[in-house]
């Protein structure tokens, strides 16, 4: 019932407060599993959704979001009528309001009349450049990858894709280059690494039997890509190799390396049956093998 809620609430404190006692006095081991166990659950009892901030853009519905990782304040909305607002959600009220919260603003907010340069199709995706706040990358479905000027709220360069994009992504480990990952529609099916310094396209990478769709870096090394496709498969790509396919290959049958796919395994004896690795003779490695090769 709701007049038991204030019940509960008050026994977990008082367990709680008995267990820090135990502790203090000597009875009770310093950590012990009523001591956090009773810790853990006053937690849950107070988490609640924060009630101070509602942001609202100035436009249609929200596609794409993303939160800078510098100073953590400062974040990106793409809409659905083509603009990109940005807000600052560290601009919060030191009390919480008596009343509903009132919608935030944005900072500012590029649209079709304020941004002539701007995307004049859906905003797809977002994201901030991965050492400054002074630049973002964004994706639409106009067809343009576009590197924005955080200070003039405007694009710096356009680059032109085959189609519709669906994913834009820049590395955070990335010491030697600034390259733009970006996945969209069209007949090649490839992602495409733009390079801001010359301005163009600096490479492809063609493999995927469907549209791309999403890209991941890799967080340790700065030349692997992931990417996943309408094919139902995963690519593990090293952007310095100029080859016609990929390092591996993951799918819901098969994971195979760029030469070829995988040869059914030799018979084993009982004996040698425990190993699990793969023998000598040239079997591909397993999917566990892979997933440790793309962690390395």
């Amino acid at each position: 019932p709701v007049w038991s809620r204030p019940l509960h609430g008050m026994r977990r404190r008082e367990s709680f407060l008995r267990s820090l006692t135990a502790r203090e006095l000597g009875p009770c081991r310093p950590r012990t599993p009523a001591v956090d166990a009773s810790a853990l659950s006053l937690r849950a009892s107070t988490v609640a959704l924060s009630s101070h901030l509602e942001l609202t853009p100035r436009g249609d519905a929200v596609t794409t979001l993303s939160l800078e990782a510098i100073d953590e304040r400062y974040l990106l909305a793409g809409c659905a009528d083509a603009s990109v607002a940005l807000y600052d959600v560290a601009d919060t009220p030191s009390a919480p309001p008596r009343g509903p919260p009132q919608p935030r603003r944005p900072v500012v907010q590029a649209t079709r009349r304020s941004c002539r340069s701007g995307h004049t199709g859906a905003v797809a995706c977002v994201q901030w450049f991965p050492h400054d706040t002074g630049a973002f990358v964004s994706g639409g479905y106009d067809a343009l990858v576009k590197l924005w000027d955080t200070n003039t709220m405007s694009p710096a360069c356009d680059f032109e894709s085959a189609g519709r994009v669906h994913c834009v992504c820049m590395s955070e480990v990335a010491s030697r280059h600034n390259l733009i990952a970006a996945c969209a529609d069209g007949d090649d099916r490839e992602v495409v690494l733009y390079d801001p310094n010359v301005g163009h396209a600096a490479h492809r990478l063609c493999g995927h039997r469907g549209v791309p769709w999403a890209l991941a870096w890799s967080p340790r090394d700065e030349h692997h890509l992931v990417s996943g496709g309408s094919d139902g498969s995963l690519r593990l790509w090293d952007i310095r190799k100029n080859i016609r396919g990929c390092l591996r290959s993951f799918d819901v049958h098969h994971t195979f390396a760029r030469a070829g796919p995988p040869r059914a395994p030799p018979h084993r004896s009982a004996a040698g049956a425990g190993g699990g690795r793969p023998d000598a003779t040239g079997d591909a490695p397993s999917l566990a093998a892979a997933a440790r090769r793309l962690a390395e």
